[in-house]
């Protein structure tokens, strides 16, 4: 490769790609040549430029050498991984470009991090969706045995009742998918990123070296995927409500009397998940997991008062304040939730696209806001007000009412509560009067 030793073919190599001079034209002592492990040769400055050493390095104007080293160059900055420019050959053996190159090693696994989290997150939800459908699908038609069901403490216990409960085998595809969720999970801990490793490596050798002087390796926070693992954590959490809701609808659908079974609930732990779940969003600006950690956490709260019986002998007032309370608790954040959305309303790219309707139906889960106290002290009222039994509705401004079987008395055609109209004739109600089955499925076993 000598410049005057070497043949004609190697000096009429091009080796300056701006000026389109050849290798045996090159003024070496104003302008050194770099030689490839790829044997392709190259002009300082040309390779330099294509390097984009100016970027990375602070450079002298006047005699364009390297006079010092600029700050960490952003995540992504290399729209492709440097390389000879001829055959597309590594670079990794230049020490003058180590860094560059280097650099853009971690930027890619980083790319390459997030097309796969995307796809896989993509998969995964598809599969939790068919198999909550499935789960739906089959509700009406499979055995419904009679058991004890506790789900308590954190959500892996809770899982274990589920699976070793009767009715365990008919939730083995979506512990399936949960379990691949939770695998999912685990891979894009900061520890498994491609910066953190990096950074684990560098700080290994310092310290097993501490005397060969190795700086440390530090990167911004915003070079580690938090979005990606935010959405496998929310998926986790989703896989638990399928998981729950289904054996929640099993034991109310279970026929009543002695064998009907017991169900206890307690979701603090879940809550807790979804709790992290918002601040970790807000630390890092993700506002689709914000309002989906604010959704889930009232999903949680849903489910353990739509499941509490006030009708119980041994109920405490306690216990009766603190499901209102947490029903209570529950809204306020759905309507944080709302306001999120609210912001994004009529924008051409929503990042809370698909969530209004879901908070719509939380919140319908949570009774409308009527507390589980209020609707004790109505059904009380109404039991001293009418004798035997009958049908529970709510008038146009929702407050609960009943009649008897006989049909609408004339004494019922105003609201008790509020004074609206309720009058009709025939069981057939006014218009705005609508048929209250929740008041009936929670308070259907009280004795008056």
């Amino acid at each position: 490769m000598c410049q005057n030793c070497g043949s004609e073919e190697v000096k009429a190599i091009q080796a300056d790609l701006i000026m389109f001079e050849p290798y045996g034209d090159i003024d070496l002592d104003t302008d050194p040549c770099i030689f490839t492990a790829c044997r392709h040769i190259f002009t300082l400055s040309t390779l330099d430029g294509i390097m984009s050493m100016a970027d990375h390095y602070k450079i002298d104007d006047g005699s364009g050498t390297v006079v010092g080293l600029k700050t960490s160059s952003e995540p992504f900055s290399s729209h492709e991984l440097k390389a000879c420019p001829v055959c597309r050959g590594s670079l990794r053996n230049i020490a003058r470009y180590g860094r560059i190159v280097r650099r853009a090693l971690p930027d890619e696994s980083a790319k390459k991090l997030v097309v796969w989290a995307n796809k896989t997150y993509t998969d995964l939800a598809e599969n939790l969706a068919t198999n909550e459908e499935q789960l739906l699908a089959s509700i009406d038609t499979v055995l419904k045995p009679s058991q004890e069901t506790m789900l308590l403490g954190s959500p892996l216990d809770q899982c274990r009742a589920v699976r070793t409960s009767k009715t365990g085998q008919r939730y083995r595809k979506v512990f399936t998918t949960r379990r691949y969720v939770e695998e999912f999970v685990k891979r894009l801990r900061k520890e498994e990123q491609p910066y953190q490793r990096v950074r684990d490596l560098v700080e290994t050798a310092r310290r097993k070296n501490a005397e060969a002087g190795i700086a440390e390796f530090d990167f911004a926070s915003s070079e580690l995927q938090f979005r990606e693992r935010l959405q496998a954590v929310s998926l986790l959490i989703r896989c638990d409500v399928v998981i729950f809701s289904d054996v929640i609808n099993m034991h109310d659908m279970t026929a009543a009397g002695r064998t009907k079974g017991v169900l206890e609930l307690e979701f603090t732990a879940n809550r807790a998940a979804c709790d992290d779940l918002v601040k970790e969003a807000r630390e890092t600006h993700s506002v689709r997991e914000d309002v989906e950690g604010q959704l889930l956490w009232a999903r949680f709260a849903a489910m353990e008062c739509g499941a509490f019986d006030v009708a119980r002998e041994d109920v405490r007032q306690e216990a009766i304040a603190h499901n209102d309370a947490l029903n209570a608790e529950a809204l306020d954040r759905l309507t944080l939730a709302e306001d999120v959305c609210d912001q994004f309303a009529g924008k051409k790219v929503s990042p809370t696209q698909g969530l209004a309707d879901q908070i719509s139906d939380v919140r319908r889960m949570l009774n409308a806001g009527v507390s589980t106290s209020e609707m004790t002290m109505v059904v009380a009222a109404m039991a001293r007000e009418f004798l035997g039994t009958g049908h529970w509705y709510r008038c146009a401004n929702g407050h609960p009412f009943t009649i008897g079987e006989c049909g609408m008395p004339m004494e019922l055609a105003r609201c008790p509560a509020c004074g609206s109209s309720i009058g009709g004739q025939n069981h057939q109600a006014t218009e705005g009067v609508e048929h209250a089955r929740d008041i009936e499925t929670q308070f259907g076993g009280l004795r008056l």
